[in-house]
């Protein structure tokens, strides 16, 4: 179903969300995802130039969300890879070999 109306205020408001996503300091592919859902139900209520519009903006914003995902999966591998070397390196300092003693 064609709505103009609700067409243009679902594509406003996934753009505010898509560029909210550029101000937030942290990897969070969820505020494209909102912006994606948005855009399409702008693709979906929409015709002529704001299908358009929100035809490229939902892409975008899918493609954003998948490069985010992969950002935040390389980070956890990242943080573990580190708090594993920290813990190995623990282990091999703090050992302490006592000499034998011959009873």
């Amino acid at each position: 179903m064609k709505n103009p109306r609700v067409a243009k205020i679902s594509l406003t408001v996934a753009l505010i969300w898509f560029f909210a996503g550029f101000l937030v300091m942290c990897i969070c592919p969820g505020w494209y995802a909102i912006a994606a859902l948005f855009a399409a139900i702008a693709v979906a209520s929409g015709s002529g130039r704001v299908q358009s519009v929100s035809i490229l903006l939902l892409l975008l914003c899918l493609a954003f969300v998948w490069g985010q995902t992969v950002a935040k999966i390389h980070d956890q591998k990242v943080r573990l890879n580190r708090l594993e070397r920290q813990r190995q390196s623990q282990e091999t300092t703090n050992q302490i070999d006592l000499p034998a003693t011959n009873h």
